[in-house]
């Protein structure tokens, strides 16, 4: 870009100084006229073969329209590709605009699992053979946020694998509860084991979920 507006400069200079030049001649000649004139000698000058203003006027014009011309063939150029790489960035944008609302959208359907499906009743029985168990989980189950969670003694043998038991109207909340439990059998049938509360209280009701834990879930020490 620099370089064609120098050129540019430089033949309207050229032009310049050619139209000055040439009129500077037909001035001194005209001038040397009159005084030959003025003196009554025949004296006939040669003509020159020179170009006249007109010509050399025209072609000067000529070159520079040819120069204009590449200048605005490179300008549309540049203006096509700047197009180009604005119409792609703006494609990128939206491709990205769009990326973040489907973040937002499971951020937003997490949130809800924790304050709606975390509210539900979990029990937790003991099924490991090791004493603790239940109450560890206990603990680790309401750090990510689990409001209701109570413990229990499973009466029958120990397990190896953990299993959940879980009401089928609580679907998202068990894809949690399974990345908890990595290697749990999930049921999605009536919980009939017999277990006896910790506390010697009552068997409660209205349980959602039962984890019968399992040795492969035993908290590291």
């Amino acid at each position: 870009m620099v370089l064609y507006i120098v050129a540019i400069v430089a033949l309207i200079g050229c032009l310049v100084f050619l139209v000055y030049t040439r009129r500077q001649q037909k001035k001194a000649y005209q001038e040397e006229l009159l005084q030959l004139q003025s003196q009554e000698t025949e004296y006939v000058r040669p003509v020159r073969e020179t170009e006249t203003e007109s010509e050399t006027e025209s072609k000067s014009m000529q070159e520079t329209e040819k120069a204009v011309t590449g200048k605005k063939t490179a300008e549309a150029i540049l203006d096509t590709k700047a197009e180009a790489t604005t119409e792609k960035a703006d494609e990128t944008e939206t491709e990205t605009e769009s990326e973040s609302e489907t973040e937002t959208e499971t951020e937003t359907e997490s949130e809800l699992i924790s304050t709606a499906e975390k509210n539900a009743h979990v029990l937790l029985l003991n099924a490991s053979g090791k004493a603790g168990v239940a109450g560890a989980w206990k603990q680790e189950l309401a750090k990510e946020g689990y409001r209701h969670v109570s413990i229990a003694s499973y009466t029958g043998s120990a397990k190896e694998q953990t299993r959940i038991y879980i009401k089928k109207n609580r679907r998202k909340l068990s894809e949690h509860l399974q990345e908890l439990f990595a290697n749990a059998e999930l049921n999605f049938d009536t919980f009939t084991e017999d277990f006896e509360m910790s506390d010697g209280a009552e068997k409660p009701e209205d349980v959602d979920v039962y984890v019968l834990i399992g040795r492969e879930d035993i908290p590291e020490e």
